[in-house]
């Protein structure tokens, strides 16, 4: 019986690992209702709603855990990054505390630490947790990435010569050994050394690129497989589904092109709740109906009628929480692959598209750790594909969606902050607040790539950043051409 139970549990964890969670999550449930109560499927049923944005059951899952083992400090570690994600610091850190206490020794909690405090604005206690993470384990590559983020450097000093000392750490993961890199490019981007910084950043992204199977051209054919199936005549002839989503309001873009300005500047209006990166949205697409799973998209979209589109719109709505009548955000970038399918969802919603200066989007991209996410940003070369792939579907959605999205230019914004707010406002629906002015005094949690930009008044130094970078810019400038 003890075999079958484990053969049992590694099945939910090798269909969790492979993203078959709808899966996993029907034979830990399934389990659960015959046998009752099992500390390991509890678990892995609480880390695979937590992925399928289901953070509410999650969190109950792990607050049974940790009230029925108060010693567990992965049950407590969980329930922490599950508060995390949501948004709610102080339960977050204080589960994250608990688990350091039954195992001092958990590095991971001690990592969410310093994340979750950078996330909230507290830098100088992110950086402090990092130090002390470097120092006792000075192979945990994450940590010294982390602290080159929430620290401006001016000079050569002890952080920096603890960024260096990293270097020469032995047994050090490939990963772990691109976050120390990537650190000192930012090190050297403070200080002005152009040249060095994008040595360490060139290294950095040769080793996660060596760590990872893509290729581009399978995007670049998904991107046109999309704008073949999803075309004038076909959304004149598609069903819609007629129901909610009429306060929804998605973001999207490429990384690194302004979402997360553009999402902390309606956090600041009283009837805009910013939900941050959501998930949701994939998971619904492709989680909740048979139908959607497999590879076959975009074409088994072909096969959804008008009550599978309600069933995965009700889904969606089903875990936002805001209160009735509150507009929200969903800032995933990459959901401008989706666009199609949030006509068919949210016809009544807004789209906002972010554009930036292709140069200083990729470079951008190029220039960020994203933890093996995105794969497509460890080269410049193929940066550089899937800029002009995603741009010319992002032509594609205004040719077959006429007024259905609407673009914000990075430039633009930065530089005319009271005309485009104003314009912004405007197509969400939204009344004029001058608040939305100061998105740097947004008070909530973000989980980006941009925590430290946008905790800054809005400037204009990141426009045309790349000429620091030309000479080193030749594969990228290959692809999208040579700017003026």
């Amino acid at each position: 019986m003890a075999n079958k139970i484990q053969d049992l549990l590694g099945r939910v964890v090798a269909l969790r690992e492979a993203r078959d969670l709808v899966e996993a999550r029907r034979l830990c449930v399934k389990y659960l209702r015959k046998n009752g109560h099992n500390r390991q499927f509890e678990m892995e049923l609480g880390i695979v709603n937590a992925m399928l944005g289901l953070n509410d059951q999650a969190i109950e899952c792990f607050t049974r855990l940790v009230k029925r083992y108060p010693g567990n400090a992965a049950a407590h570690y969980n329930l922490g990054k599950t508060y995390a994600i949501q948004g709610y610091f102080e339960q977050a850190i204080r589960c994250f505390e608990k688990a350091i206490k039954e195992d001092a020794d958990y590095r991971e909690a001690w990592m969410n630490l310093a994340i979750t405090n950078r996330d909230y604005g507290n830098f100088d206690g992110a950086a402090d947790y990092c130090r002390y993470i470097i120092k006792r384990w000075p192979d945990y590559g994450k940590a010294y990435q982390v602290l080159s983020v929430v620290k401006h450097f001016d000079s050569i000093d002890e952080d920096v010569e603890l960024l260096k000392k990293g270097l020469s750490i032995e047994r050090v993961s490939a990963e772990s050994q691109a976050c120390i890199q990537y650190a000192l490019t930012k090190v050297y981007d403070d200080l002005g050394q152009y040249d060095l910084s994008f040595s360490y950043l060139d290294q950095a992204n040769a080793l996660m690129r060596r760590g990872i199977n893509y290729d581009v051209a399978k995007d670049e054919r998904l991107f046109e497989s999309m704008a073949k199936l999803f075309t004038q005549d076909y959304f004149s002839s598609a069903s819609v589904n007629k129901g909610g989503g009429h306060h929804a309001i998605f973001i999207v873009g490429m990384p690194r092109s302004g979402t997360t300005l553009v999402e902390q500047i309606l956090a600041c209006h009283s009837n805009v709740t910013a939900m941050g990166e959501l998930d949701y949205l994939r998971s619904a697409v492709w989680g909740v109906n048979k139908k959607m799973m497999g590879t076959a998209f975009p074409a088994n979209v072909l096969t959804l009628d008008p009550e599978d589109l309600k069933n995965i719109a009700n889904w969606y709505l089903g875990r936002i929480k805001v209160e009735q009548g509150q507009y929200f955000t969903d800032k995933l970038p990459l959901n401008f692959l989706l666009i199609g399918m949030i006509r068919l969802l949210f016809p009544e919603a807004k789209i906002i598209h972010c554009r930036r200066d292709p140069i200083d989007t990729c470079l951008a991209c190029y220039r960020q750790y994203f933890s093996g996410s995105l794969n497509f940003t460890y080269s410049l070369n193929e940066l550089g594909r899937y800029w002009l792939a995603y741009d010319k579907l992002m032509r594609h959605w205004h040719q077959v969606l006429p007024g259905f999205v609407y673009d914000v230019h990075y430039e633009a914004l930065v530089t005319d902050m009271d005309g485009e707010v104003l314009k912004l406002l405007q197509f969400c629906g939204l009344d004029w607040e001058a608040q939305c002015l100061q998105p740097h005094k947004a008070k909530r949690s973000i989980r980006t790539a941009s925590v430290t930009q946008v905790r800054q008044p809005v400037y204009q130094s990141s426009i045309a950043k790349w000429r620091r970078y030309e000479a080193h810019l030749g594969p990228l400038f290959d692809v999208i051409g040579q700017p003026s």
